[in-house]
């Protein structure tokens, strides 16, 4: 972890073997808790140790959304889409290729914010916002040389006072991966500054010790 002042970032190594064991689809939860006029981004890297793509959202003090990612052009939320001072829990569903009809088996990535969902039911959430791209690359799987690279997130304040938290991170390769995600805890989420958690190993979510 790393900054000062106003900003602070958190960087770390994913390593969770080659994109073969991905599937099409990677489902990526966490919890974000930020006061008024905060910031937040998230940004994950995938690499075969020379190369690299990348996709990021990005949360202004607004709550403006901002997604940008390998191949696709850059796109912004109309309106807020997060509630200042609630914790919220998030979904990120990366899609390989479906874009473009798969068209391409390189290109067409999709990405879909659902925030708070029925985790019970995956079926039966409308994402807040969808990213892709026809020319979107920025998930590569099913390729024994690209893995997940690295994990980035930083926070921005402009007030003292403010707070921005972020924790129950984990990466999952079905909806029901991130069944598992307990009641927010109020004294926790208000204790820290930037917080992350990473998650408790199932069969098929990715754990980070």
């Amino acid at each position: 972890s790393g900054g000062s002042g106003a900003t602070k970032g958190f960087t770390r190594s994913l390593n969770v073997g080659p994109s073969t064991g991905f599937g099409s689809t990677l489902y990526i939860g966490g919890l974000i808790q930020r006061t008024s006029d905060t910031s937040f981004s998230l940004s994950i890297n995938t690499t075969n140790g020379t190369d690299t793509r990348s996709f990021s959202m990005a949360i202004a003090g607004d709550g403006i959304t901002t997604f940008a990612g390998t191949g696709a052009t850059t796109t912004a939320s109309d309106s807020s889409l997060w509630t200042a001072g609630a914790a919220q829990y998030f979904i990120l569903k990366l899609e390989d290729s479906v874009a473009d009809g798969g068209a391409s088996t390189t290109e067409g990535d999709r990405i879909s914010l659902y925030i708070n969902p029925d985790l019970s039911n995956e079926a039966g959430n409308i994402p807040a916002m969808v990213f892709e791209g026809l020319n979107a690359s920025f998930f590569v799987t099913g390729n024994p040389a690209w893995t997940l690279g690295e994990l980035n997130i930083s926070s921005g304040l402009t007030a003292a006072g403010q707070s921005v938290v972020f924790d129950e991170f984990a990466i999952g390769t079905t909806w029901n991966d991130l069944l598992s995600v307990p009641e927010p805890s109020v004294p926790m989420l208000a204790a820290g500054f930037l917080l992350t958690v990473c998650c408790r190993r199932n069969r098929r979510a990715a754990t980070f010790a």
